[in-house]
């Protein structure tokens, strides 16, 4: 993993899931325009898809349709979102991981996957 690894602010874990899912429900899902409330102008990026900033993010966005939040975990400073989003028209389970500080997203990774019409199994990927 490139950049900080290191878990902070234990105390913190409650109040950062709690930001990550306001901003998920009012920016990503509802697509009101409040990045500055929950993301730093100069969030680092380790998609090689976009840049650093906050500008690329929103761009990046706005080709991807958020559909449901699945699923919060986090521990401190860091915290995952579990994602179903729409891009090119197909389904896809996405992963994001945030790094709060000062209860701002400040760095950010995430991997997706197109969900297959049938699986191999009963589990879903959600």
């Amino acid at each position: 993993m490139e950049g900080p690894a290191t878990i902070e602010q234990p105390e913190m874990t409650n109040r950062n899931k709690a930001i990550v899912v306001s901003y998920f429900k009012d920016v990503l899902i509802g697509k009101n325009n409040q990045w500055t409330k929950y993301v730093a102008g100069n969030i680092i990026q380790h998609n090689p898809d976009f840049p650093d900033g906050i500008d690329a993010l929103k761009e990046y966005c706005q080709s991807l349709e958020i559909v449901e939040l699945s699923r919060v975990i986090g521990e401190g400073n860091f915290v995952i979102a579990q994602s179903k989003g729409i891009l090119n028209n197909s389904p896809f389970a996405i992963y994001d991981i945030y790094r709060l500080e000062d209860e701002m997203i400040v760095e950010h990774w995430n991997v997706k996957q197109e969900i297959p019409d049938k699986l191999a199994h009963a589990n879903g990927m959600l």
